[in-house]
């Protein structure tokens, strides 16, 4: 179970991560808690490696403030269950105390689930459930597909790799705000696949240019869009 990491100083960083239990509105972490107790033998890693600050990495901050509100998922752990609020109290404790690790090593999406993946495999885990919040998980799975499809050594978890969205997400924004462009099924003759131009422009957007880029992509959106109006 690979709880996604979430950078401290993003916007929103307890409402994704966290949320609030009693109202059952889970964050990342209090979903994964709970999908993970669902599982015999769990073991949920926590990521990422990024620097936090201090000396501490986001994925030991993270489990350090799981633990340190981990009350709040007792009753939820209880009533999702079936189960007593001591029992749920017992089970919650050996998942956050004794089953659960800190990734130390990833900065991005696809190298937090490559470590998730070379983990499961360390410990001989049977399958791996990523979690993330509803805008960020059909990122994470598509990383886990391309790196199952193009790794040998990660074939065994083939199949077994499975995705729950928190939920929780930056406000204002949700899973219908994500875009997914699939390839061309079929292709018309003539006809510009628009995944391969849009996954041609992704290397930009992390460069300083990428601004005037973008915004003049978006005037020649407008300008084809006033077209068609016409």
């Amino acid at each position: 179970m690979l709880a996604h990491g979430y950078h401290v100083q993003a916007q929103q960083w307890r409402d994704v991560v966290w949320g609030d239990p009693h109202d059952n509105h889970l964050g990342r972490v209090p979903r994964a808690v709970l999908t993970a107790l669902e599982q015999p033998n769990p073991l949920l890693l926590f990521g990422t490696g990024a620097p936090a600050g201090d000396g501490v990495l986001e994925s030991e901050l993270t489990l350090h403030f799981a633990r340190d509100h981990r009350s709040d998922l007792y009753d939820l752990a209880s009533e999702f269950l079936a189960i007593s609020r001591e029992r749920s109290r017992l089970l919650v404790d050996d998942l956050l105390d004794q089953r659960s690790l800190c990734e130390r090593t990833s900065t991005t999406t696809r190298t937090e689930v490559a470590a998730a993946l070379q983990t499961s495999l360390q410990h001989r885990a049977h399958r791996l459930t990523l979690v993330s919040s509803p805008t960020h998980i059909a990122r994470c799975l598509q990383s886990a597909l391309t790196l199952l499809a193009d790794t040998p050594g990660y074939r065994r978890l083939a199949g077994r790799v499975s995705a729950v969205a928190s939920d929780t997400t930056v406000t204002g924004r949700g899973p219908g705000d994500v875009v997914i462009l699939e390839p061309q099924t079929r292709p018309q003759s003539g006809a510009v696949d628009f995944a391969d131009v849009a996954r041609a422009v992704l290397p930009l957007l992390g460069r300083p240019s990428a601004v005037g880029y973008v915004d003049e992509w978006s005037q020649l959106t407008q300008t084809w869009l006033a077209r068609t109006r016409a």
